[in-house]
């Protein structure tokens, strides 16, 4: 598989990249991290720049997954997902909200199915671009740093297990966010002073 990824690669470089970031959010399920670590490992000195190409372009991406689902939502979800996983998608959404895209833009699940989703059930759109910014950024970012301090040792590391480090980066977000809220709760007047 690697081999011919590379062969890719080698005809598209970074149009290949580009058009899979977008493409990945909205509606193929590649995921642009088999582009972005390769691309990243032959230039390292422009592995930040690949990174933020990926996430501005998986952005776009997931804008037009939306769209899609805010016109063609349900009908489409109906084809890609069963009915029960549909229906707890939107427990996710109804009981998450920007949280789930967060989690989702991380980890290495079709994340077409999200995007397409938060538009069929009318989320918040600046809080879905918000989101999936963020979860874009930290996984597409995480990768790029690895690649530039590890070099071909991340190639391997992240080849082999790229779920476990997808898990790993949505666990700590996760663990952030439980603290957040937790301290937002034993804190609510320091919160005020904070806001006032």
């Amino acid at each position: 598989m690697w081999e011919s990824i590379v062969r890719l690669l080698e005809q598209y470089g970074i149009w290949g990249l580009l058009f899979t970031a977008f493409a990945e959010s909205s509606f193929l399920p590649l995921a642009p991290d088999f582009f972005l670590i390769p691309l990243s490992l032959a230039m390292p000195h422009w592995a930040l720049l690949l990174a933020l190409l990926t996430t501005a372009t998986s952005i776009c991406g997931s804008a037009f997954g939306y769209y899609l689902g805010s016109c063609i939502g349900k009908p489409l979800l109906k084809k890609l997902v069963s009915r029960r996983s549909l229906a707890r998608i939107k427990i996710i959404f109804n009981r998450y909200g920007g949280w789930a895209i967060l989690i989702a833009a991380l980890i290495p699940l079709p994340f077409k199915i999200f995007t397409i989703s938060a538009g069929s059930f009318s989320m918040h759109f600046p809080k879905f671009i918000i989101a999936a910014l963020v979860g874009r950024g930290l996984r597409f970012f995480g990768e790029a740093l690895l690649v530039m301090y590890l070099g071909s040792k991340a190639l391997t590391l992240i080849k082999s297990d790229l779920a476990d480090f997808s898990l790993i980066l949505a666990a700590i977000v996760v663990s952030i966010i439980a603290l957040y809220s937790y301290w937002r709760r034993r804190h609510p007047r320091l919160k005020k002073r904070l806001t006032a």
